[in-house]
């Protein structure tokens, strides 16, 4: 993992890095004191000699910058987090806000390539505007991101609060891919539209539905679960969603089957957010779930 920042010749940096869960309560380490800066950028690169273990060993690490003579701590944080795509569809969104939005900035070349798609993973977007998918494989013949159906360059992109499928095909293997970005220090706001929203949660840590915003920001409820917008999450083990509802006589979020909803929003995980004909579109302003750490 190479770290990159804005400097000036002559001033030295401290690189500090946290390898637990992103809270209020960060304690940062030092991983190199000493950093000779240079004209314009600085790099450094973390190979696990100074962080105690090499970035391919641990789940996610966060890092931030302090020009030494000054002691201003870099008011962004980045860091990065592996996940699992397993073979079949996986329901992904970025915990991070990415430095860019579009699939090779994101991805990187993670994913298997092709020159046939068929043989390529598979990144799918749901447009609203077209109620349609749009899928995208990355080209091995020229490196390029290409429509899945055949034709020009892929036109979407993966930015933060957005929900994404991939797909692994079965004749290929599970991985293990790299997620990057900075590190969200504020409130998320999100249209939710009429109908089905593809979405997900640009922080690095989970959140309760009951701490999620939803009902203060507008999510409609009823006393009957046909009448309520739903929350959706894909089950991969049982190739099913699985729905909660808000029950307003009960006060309470509540599985399809009427049982308490235990369950939240969880890092790189995309859902749905349906939002009924009858009901009123709103606007998602999610609480971040901690104060950003200065330093």
């Amino acid at each position: 993992i190479e770290i990159v920042w804005r400097s000036e010749y002559g001033e030295t940096y401290t690189v500090y890095y946290f390898d637990d869960a992103y809270s209020n309560s960060i304690v940062w380490s030092i991983a190199s004191d000493s950093i000779p800066g240079s004209e314009h950028l600085t790099s450094w690169i973390d190979d696990g000699a100074y962080t105690g273990q090499a970035p391919a060993l641990t789940d996610h690490r966060y890092y931030k910058v302090k020009a030494n003579s000054s002691g201003v701590i870099s008011p962004e944080t980045v860091g990065f987090k592996w996940i699992t795509l397993e073979v079949g569809r996986n329901l992904i969104s970025l915990p991070f806000v990415p430095f860019r939005n579009d699939l090779a900035d994101v991805f990187g070349d993670q994913l298997a390539d092709s020159s046939n798609p068929f043989f390529a993973d598979l990144v799918e977007y749901w447009n609203p505007l077209t109620m349609k998918y749009e899928g995208a494989y990355l080209d091995s013949s020229d490196d390029m991101w290409k429509d899945f159906r055949g034709g020009p360059a892929a036109t979407f992109a993966f930015d933060a609060d957005m929900g994404m499928w991939i797909t692994v095909p079965p004749w290929s293997l599970s991985k293990e891919i790299c997620l990057v970005g900075k590190v969200s220090p504020v409130e998320r706001m999100r249209p939710i539209d009429l109908g089905r929203n593809f979405v997900g949660l640009s922080y690095p840590t989970e959140l309760t539905l009951d701490d999620s915003g939803l009902i203060e920001s507008g999510f409609t409820g009823s006393f009957n679960k046909y009448f309520s917008n739903t929350v959706e999450w894909w089950n991969r083990d049982t190739f099913r969603y699985e729905q909660v509802w808000y029950d307003t006589s009960a006060g309470e979020w509540k599985n399809w089957d009427g049982a308490p909803a235990v369950r939240g929003f969880t890092p790189c995980e995309g859902f749905w957010i349906n939002v009924l004909s009858f009901n009123t579109p709103f606007t998602w302003t999610v609480p971040a779930p901690y104060t950003l750490p200065g330093g």
